[in-house]
């Protein structure tokens, strides 16, 4: 979910958003939600690239959002 635009409706993908200095949080099923710092959104982007190619929506619109994809499974050697 983008923090600083509640009006996104996924016209934009979480890396365009993230490239204009906007921030992001993840929302749990339970309504609990996680503000990303900076280094949470660059550790996020080692373990699942996927997450950041998705749409963005800000909180006004954020049941429209799909879940994000999983992390990948890890082979054996490491990511």
């Amino acid at each position: 979910m983008c923090v600083t635009n509640k009006n996104l409706k996924g016209e934009q993908t979480v890396n365009s958003c993230l490239a204009k200095g906007q921030k992001f949080a993840v929302v749990g099923k339970y309504g609990l939600v996680w503000i990303l710092s900076p280094e949470e959104v660059a550790l996020s982007k080692k373990l699942n690239p996927k997450i950041f190619e998705a749409r963005a929506y800000g909180y006004k619109y954020i049941r429209l959002a799909p879940p994000l994809p999983p992390i990948p499974a890890y082979t054996a050697g490491g990511p």
